[in-house]
């Protein structure tokens, strides 16, 4: 028997990156990283983000987490090409 406490998952002590996919309520999408999603969604529907400011009623559409800020924004990064939009579309049924 064990006498330690016991072993936390070593995820929920580190920051965990997320890479989003927004869509606003004319079909427009974002694609992000954050490590605060909550606060990154408050950004956008609060029109405090350039690039989603014209948007409105943005809803996230896809998600996928990354202990590693190098891995989400590589990930992110190949979302914007055409091969990641293409994903994107058969992901989230269009």
């Amino acid at each position: 028997m064990g006498s330690g406490p016991p072993v936390a998952d070593a995820r929920l002590w580190s920051v965990m990156f997320t890479v989003y996919v927004i869509k606003d309520v004319l079909g427009s999408k974002y694609t992000g990283c954050s490590n605060n999603l909550s606060e990154r969604l408050n950004e956008h529907k609060g029109k405090l983000t350039k690039t989603t400011r014209k948007g409105d009623g943005w809803e996230v559409v896809y998600t996928r987490e990354f202990v590693s800020r190098t891995e989400a924004l590589r990930f992110e990064k190949m979302l914007k090409t055409g091969r990641g939009r293409e994903m994107i579309r058969d992901l989230v049924g269009e």
